[in-house]
Order: structure tokens, then C-alpha cells, then sequence
């Protein structure tokens, strides 16, 4: 596992822990029929909250790779969308072989919400 990718995801997890609300955490989960944890950050102020991380981090196909694998290990919804919002920023980085990581993203921790945005990567 690469460092800059753990450290990637550690960050976006301290950003995302600090920032939560745990009434609208509730209501996101109950929204998901209770499949996961939630924050509670709504999606613009999240992306707001990854945007200069984003910018910051070089990301390598490598480093892509174990971005998926942490943030989907994640039992929080909102990991699993920065994994998708990652993926399809740096979409061009993969490679043919790596339709398994895409496949694993749909059937691991699956939902509408993501399946809908990474079946057409």
C-alpha cells in the first residue's frame, strides 16, 4: 500500500470527521435504508472539504488503486463517494486490467448511489 494514499485517505477522513453533523448523519443513513455510516456532509460543502486535498496530492495509477481499495474498506458512505469522485477525475489513469477494481467497486458495498456513477466509467 502506497503512503501517499493512506495518507490521502487519512486526511480526507480527519476533514470529513470534523466537519460531520450528527443529525444530518442520521438522516443519511436512514436514507440508505441504514447500509452505512454517514458524516452527514451534504455533497457540495464534501467535495469543498476534498478539493484542495485533491489538488495537492499527485495521484499515479498506483497510488489510484489503493485509493478505491481504502476508501471503499471505509464504513462510511462518504469515504466510498470521494473514492468515486477520485476515480472519475483521474478515470484516464486506468488501465484495461483494472475493470476489476471498477467491478469490485460496484459489488462491494453497493447501492444506486455509486453503482449509477461508476457502471459507465
Amino acid at each position: 500500500m502506497d503512503n501517499t494514499a493512506v495518507n490521502f485517505v487519512e486526511s480526507i477522513e480527519k476533514l470529513f470527521k470534523a466537519n460531520s453533523n450528527a443529525t444530518r448523519s442520521k438522516e443519511m443513513s436512514a436514507y440508505l435504508r441504514n447500509k452505512f455510516s454517514c458524516y452527514g456532509i451534504q455533497s457540495q460543502p464534501r467535495r469543498e472539504l476534498q478539493k484542495q486535498l485533491f489538488k495537492e496530492t499527485k495521484i499515479t495509477r498506483e497510488i489510484l488503486l489503493d485509493i478505491i481499495k481504502l476508501t471503499w474498506s471505509s464504513e462510511y458512505r462518504d469515504m466510498h463517494y470521494c473514492g468515486v469522485e477520485i476515480v472519475k477525475k483521474h478515470v484516464k489513469l486506468l488501465e484495461k486490467e483494472d475493470i476489476e477494481v471498477l467491478e469490485y467497486m460496484i459489488t462491494k458495498n453497493s447501492w444506486w448511489d455509486t453503482v449509477d456513477v461508476v457502471a459507465p466509467t
